[in-house]
Formats: C-alpha cells, sequence, structure tokens
C-alpha cells in the first residue's frame, strides 16, 4: 500500500482516535509529550497486505527515524498480524483493536515515569535499553539513577571497537558529566534532543 492509502485508512479512524492527529504513514497522540505514542502503518511483501505497529518512543532519545524498540504489531486474531486491504470491515477492525491492544498500551508506557518502570523490567544487558531508561530518568530530574545506569552501559560495551557501541556510549558519557556538575546544562541537552528527534519525525510544527 501506498502512504496516501494508507492516510486513507488513518482518516477513518480518527473519530475512534479523537487525540490522534495524522502525519504520513503515523498517527500519534497529542499533545506531543515526552514520550511519542504512535501508530505506524508498515508496508507488507505484497500491495494488498499491510503491518501495523503501536509504540512508545522516548524523545529524549536522539533519533533520526521511528524506532519500535517498545513497540508491538496490532494483532488482527491470534497468530495472524498481518491486515488485508480488502477487509470488508477494515476500519471498524482496526479500531476495535486499536481500543483493546493500542491504547491500554499507551496508558501503561504513555508517560515519562510509567515508561521508566517498563524500562526498568527489561534486560540490563540490552544497551538500545539501558539508554533510553537512563536518559528517562535524567528527563524526569532522577539524576544520581540516570547516572548509575549509564554507569552500567559503559559496562556492556566490553571493549567493542565497533564505531555505533563507540558513539552510544560517548553520548551518554557527555550526558553523564552534565548530570554530575551542570545538571541545569543537562536538562536542557535532554529538551533539545527532544525537538531534534521531533523535527527529524517532522512533528515539531504539532508540538
Amino acid at each position: 500500500m501506498t502512504t496516501k492509502e494508507f492516510v486513507a485508512v488513518e482518516k477513518t479512524l480518527l473519530s475512534s482516535l479523537p487525540n490522534f492527529s495524522i502525519q504520513g504513514a503515523l498517527l500519534f497522540r497529542r499533545p506531543i509529550k515526552e514520550i511519542l505514542c504512535g501508530i505506524a502503518f508498515d508496508r507488507s511483501g505484497d500491495k494488498a497486505s499491510f503491518y501495523v505497529w503501536y509504540f512508545a518512543m522516548p524523545a529524549c532519545v536522539p533519533s533520526k527515524s521511528l524506532y519500535l524498540n517498545y513497540g508491538r504489531r496490532l494483532i488482527v486474531s491470534p497468530g495472524r498480524d498481518r491486515w488485508e486491504a480488502t477487509m470488508p470491515q477494515l476500519s471498524l477492525e482496526l479500531a476495535s483493536a486499536l481500543r483493546l491492544q493500542a491504547l491500554p498500551y499507551f496508558t501503561r508506557l504513555g508517560e515519562l515515569d510509567t515508561f521508566i518502570t517498563y524500562a526498568m523490567s527489561l534486560t540490563k544487558d540490552d544497551m538500545s535499553a539501558q539508554r533510553a531508561l537512563a536518559y528517562a530518568l535524567a528527563r524526569s530530574g532522577k539524576y544520581l539513577e540516570a547516572v548509575a545506569v549509564i554507569d552500567h552501559l559503559r559496562s556492556l560495551t566490553g571493549g567493542t571497537k565497533r564505531q555505533w557501541v563507540r558513539d552510544i556510549v560517548d553520548e551518554a558519557l557527555g550526558l553523564r558529566t552534565l548530570l554530575v556538575n551542570e545538571p541545569a546544562k543537562a536538562l536542557q541537552q535532554l529538551r533539545e534532543w527532544e525537538e531534534e528527534t521531533f523535527r527529524n519525525l517532522r512533528l515539531n510544527a504539532y508540538r
């Protein structure tokens, strides 16, 4: 399916999702806060079917695009997650599935404090999860806890020379320095990263 076709489907869902707006193949919850809650429509291998993801994304982790680390595919029925554009009651079935699956998920993860609780339950060996947790803690003002998570994040590198890992750690250590010495500047940095993320996702106009 094309983005234009996804937008047409999204428009039929707005009456069931009154706090959401459309940006291309993305439905996002408003007002936009520190945690972006969204519903992403994704192409499949053929033109007549597609996938739908619902996700929560901490915007203070700088990103050039959507990432679905903290998301799930919308289920059509048990064992089936691919939606067919030809389904006779497509809009009604999508709206029902979103109410049952996505909206409770957003309640669980859609605020900074609830996202932190969720992130704390994830494996401590996942660098992406630990980075998101550290930045969310710092964004919420829990500076000492954020520093501890960043220290743990650094320990996960195992001396690797992979550039992307080094970039993540260097960024986190820079934030750590600010958290320890100039917490006000650390908070400003996190806010700037949020704005950068929203600009990259073309959502800054909705802020």
